[in-house]
């Protein structure tokens, strides 16, 4: 074969390698309705850092939010929930599952990459992201435990809720939906969590007030312990799902009409501008990766 027409065909290949790899996290993580024990506005508390400097009920308000989630065996979390400081004997030393779910999440590479990109950004003062202290008085210990307050990434995100009696309802607790509506799971599942942080963009001097401009939002994560049919005692493991969720907060009007569990971020950018759309259409994309690459960091041995 000619060179001249050898290259062309080479040069298929990097794209093509690309567009399988999306088509691999997109059934693998397909993008489901947010659980209602992850939906910001069930939230019972009112957060003492981070989303605290809205008024109101605002913070308890999203214009949309996005969910993943994916079931492995229990195994890959034991041992990883522990809270530094405390015993194994104590009440405080229980395996948190919810815990060793965020710690695998947080401590993945690009997530390490965003921290330094971003913390070299706002050293020049270009920096789009906020970097917050969080609550006084927390510590390293502290942001290794996810206490609320804690910065994590240097202070990227804040966490706002960690657990009862923080989180929402126990009563009100629902298995995620997919798209076309139906359930994952029949029975009344045992859920750990929430883990809640929040993120904030700084102001934008030229256009304070733009409509439609991002200002934050809200990670949030899980642990649900899954009933037969998944477990069983003919199976050899215990199956739980991990759950990962987005919502982001925007600069207009919030339709008080609409349950911010039923929007997803593809619903809500429709009516934006190319340009937001395309940032809303990464979004969905990067935490895809980001949840590919925590399941792989469980499945790791190695992972701490």
């Amino acid at each position: 074969m000619p060179t001249r027409m050898l290259l062309p065909l080479l040069s298929l290949i990097p794209p093509a390698v690309l567009y399988q790899q999306h088509l691999r996290l997109l059934a693998a993580y397909p993008t489901l309705v947010v659980p209602s024990h992850l939906d910001i506005s069930r939230r019972r508390d009112k957060p003492e850092v981070g989303m605290d400097r809205l008024s109101g009920e605002d913070w308890r308000g999203c214009h949309a939010g996005d969910a993943w989630s994916a079931v492995v065996p229990r195994r890959l979390l034991a041992g990883h929930g522990l809270r530094e400081g405390s015993s194994p004997t104590t009440a405080s030393g229980k395996d948190d599952l919810a815990l060793a779910w965020a710690r695998a999440f947080w401590g993945t590479w690009p997530l390490a990459l965003e921290r330094n990109i971003m913390k070299l950004l706002v050293s020049t003062g270009v920096g789009p992201f906020e970097l917050r202290k969080g609550k006084e008085g927390t510590t390293e210990v502290d942001a290794r435990n996810f206490a609320q307050g804690a910065k994590v990434l240097d202070g990227l995100f804040i966490v706002e809720a960690h657990d009862e009696p923080s989180g929402p309802s126990k009563e009100e607790l629902a298995s995620p939906s997919t798209n076309d509506g139906s359930s994952l799971s029949t029975q009344e599942p045992t859920i750990e969590g929430p883990i809640i942080a929040s993120w904030w963009l700084s102001p934008v001097p030229t256009s304070p007030s733009a409509s439609g401009r991002l200002l934050g939002g809200y990670h949030s994560f899980s642990v649900t312990s899954l009933p037969p049919p998944f477990s069983s005692a003919s199976e050899a493991e215990d199956l739980v799902r991990l759950d990962f969720s987005c919502h982001i907060l925007v600069d207009s009007p919030l339709d008080k009409r609409s349950h911010p569990s039923s929007t997803g971020t593809a619903e809500f950018s429709a009516s934006l501008s190319l340009v937001q759309k395309l940032a809303m259409q990464f979004h969905l994309l990067y935490s895809r990766i980001l949840m590919d690459c925590a399941i792989k960091r469980l499945k790791s041995s190695t992972w701490q």
